[in-house]
């Protein structure tokens, strides 16, 4: 199943594992890995994911995935007919209405 990885969801990741550069250098690579896994645990079984409360119905079927050992930061996506689509990956404090709900790309 492939999966597509948008942009802003890189972009996420590239700003997060710099921040946490800055304070330790493995750590960044540990939080990495883990992002890894759980696309990797995603893309075997999409449906681990707890549905999204997001209002917007453009973001029908978003689920949610927290990173282990740093789950203060959560992966959306959500399930295609074609694969997996990774949107976001940002702090769990962040209200998902926010970060996707006027997000149509």
């Amino acid at each position: 199943m492939p999966t597509i990885r948008r942009l802003q969801f890189r972009i996420d990741l590239i700003s997060i594992a710099t921040e946490l550069a800055e304070v330790d250098e493995e750590l960044s690579f540990r939080f990495i890995d883990r992002v890894n896994e759980a696309v990797s645990l995603i893309e075997r079984l999409p449906g681990i994911g707890e549905p999204s409360r997001i209002s917007n119905p453009l973001w029908k079927g978003v689920r949610r995935h927290f990173i282990k050992r740093f789950r203060k930061y959560v992966l959306y996506y959500r399930e295609l007919d074609e694969g997996i689509e990774l949107l976001r990956l940002v702090h769990g404090r962040r209200n998902p209405n926010e970060i996707l709900g006027e997000d149509d790309n």
